[in-house]
């Protein structure tokens, strides 16, 4: 709204200066043409009138007031009285050249050809008494020239040439104030198109420093500032996930080479053991082979803990794994979880406690299935990538100061050897194994991490994680209450 309303008022502004120039421009042409008229003090009608009326016919003699003879003056014109006969009969101002009778007819061939004759006539014809009088007052041409300098189709020419000059100068600087942003911007949006996540450089823009919040605050620029903004921020962004689509297909390929040798090397031990048992060359006792199918289970299974890992994370990021939410108490279950990974075997020497300082129900709305994949996984992790005796501890309580809603809260801690900043931050990000890697996770498929968040985040739940390297980790698992 406000980039509208600027836009909207520099439009205005630039129009307003366009019709205030040729408001003047009309005013200075009306002041022009009246110039001439404002010196006198009457029209040649009016002037002419006045002489009919206030001229005084006494025998041979005339008088006319001097006031009016003056404005005849101030015109630089010359006055002639003529008689029923064309005589002239009085004289004023008139110049020696100037014919002292006329013919019939002669005055109007004069007032049709002022410029042959040098003036221009005006007559004005009155009868006094028993006399018929006709006055001819007269103007020099070139005077009445300018006098009528607003009739000349030279002077509209010159003014409408200059107006067109005036209006595409302004036209000019407001298409640079309003469309050189507006190319700008086209160009950037190319250059994103083109994949190339910078400003253009083949336009001028602002010398202004990329760490100056005045950027876009000058010039033709400041009006779009928040397209600016926006296009920055769109870039900045677009390459960041570049670089993080860049990242993580090359986390997919190491991903997959690893998985390929992870599947390579128990699908060799299958093979090489249901070879030796299906050849027929040799006598296995009892106890061989239970031995040797239990191998063959043990690295089939593990195959395909890892095929259903890859499954259930592409599920869960297109939205595909069904979920079944039920009120539960997840009290219950993550005490049965505890359970069933001491029970399971992988701890390797780890000691886990289960912790809980409150009341033993907690309802949440879960898909028990899928939260306790997800508490697995966790405590997988914390045993996996420890030492052999590290403790795990387990608690649940309820954050009721939320300013929304109580939230039950997970922990999940353990005192082992920690993680780095690098590894805490892509910690949950697929194919992502760690840095600190020991060898008792040489079976971990990478995604183990990942599935959890997304199994807590499809419940609205969050995850965090805080570690320090040589102090410990701590899980931090929040669900809304029912």
């Amino acid at each position: 709204m406000e980039l509208r309303k600027r836009i909207t008022i520099k439009f205005l502004t630039f129009l307003s200066i366009l019709a205030a120039y040729l408001l003047v421009a009309f005013a200075l042409i009306i002041y022009f043409s009246q110039s001439h008229t404002s010196n006198n003090s009457l029209e040649p009608s009016e002037l002419l009138n006045a002489l009919s009326m206030e001229t005084v016919l006494n025998e041979n003699t005339v008088s006319i007031p001097s006031d009016i003879l003056q404005s005849v003056s101030k015109n630089k014109g010359w006055l002639q009285i003529l008689d029923g006969t064309g005589n002239v009969i009085f004289n004023y101002d008139t110049p020696d050249d100037i014919q002292s009778s006329y013919a019939p007819g002669e005055l109007l061939v004069y007032k049709k050809s002022p410029g042959t004759f040098g003036y221009q006539i005006y007559t004005w014809y009155r009868e006094i008494g028993i006399q018929k009088i006709t006055w001819v007052y007269a103007i020099p041409y070139n005077e009445q020239d300018a006098h009528k300098l607003i009739n000349d189709p030279h002077t509209w020419i010159i003014i409408a040439g200059l107006s067109l000059v005036v209006t595409l100068v302004i036209a000019v600087i407001f298409g640079w104030r309003m469309g050189m942003p507006i190319l700008y911007v086209l160009d950037w949006i190319e250059n994103l198109a083109n994949r190339i996540y910078r400003e253009p450089a083949n336009r001028k823009k602002p010398n202004y420093s990329r760490n100056s919040t005045n950027k876009w605050m000058q010039g033709p620029f400041r009006t779009y500032r928040e397209i600016m903004h926006s296009m920055e921020s769109l870039s900045n962004s677009l390459r960041e996930n570049e670089e993080k689509k860049r990242q993580l297909e090359n986390a997919k390929e190491e991903w997959i080479a690893g998985i390929s040798h992870d599947m390579k090397t128990p699908l060799s031990s299958v093979r090489g053991y249901a070879d030796l048992l299906s050849s027929g060359r040799y006598e296995f006792s009892q106890e061989q082979i239970c031995e040797y199918s239990g191998i063959i289970g043990e690295k089939a299974a593990y195959m395909e803990e890892l095929i259903e890992d890859l499954n259930l994370t592409y599920s869960l990021s297109n939205n595909a794994l069904p979920f079944h939410f039920e009120l539960h108490n997840i009290v219950e279950l993550a005490r049965r979880s505890v359970i069933d990974f001491i029970n399971s075997g992988l701890i390797q020497g780890a000691q886990v406690h289960f912790e809980n300082s409150e009341d033993d129900e907690i309802f949440c709305y879960i898909d028990t299935k899928r939260f306790k994949r997800a508490v697995d996984n966790i405590l997988s992790n914390a045993a996996v990538h420890n030492e052999s005796g590290t403790q795990i501890s387990v608690s649940i309580n309820t954050i009721r100061n939320t300013g929304t809603f109580p939230l039950a809260e997970i922990i999940i801690k353990d005192n082992g050897k920690g993680m780095d900043e690098q590894t805490q931050q892509h910690l949950f990000e697929r194919y992502f194994r760690g840095a600190n890697i020991n060898d008792r996770s040489e079976n971990s498929s990478g995604l183990g991490m990942a599935i959890a968040k997304q199994l807590i985040e499809a419940h609205n739940g969050s995850i965090l994680v805080d570690s320090k390297l040589g102090i410990g980790t701590k899980f931090i698992i929040r669900l809304p209450k029912n």
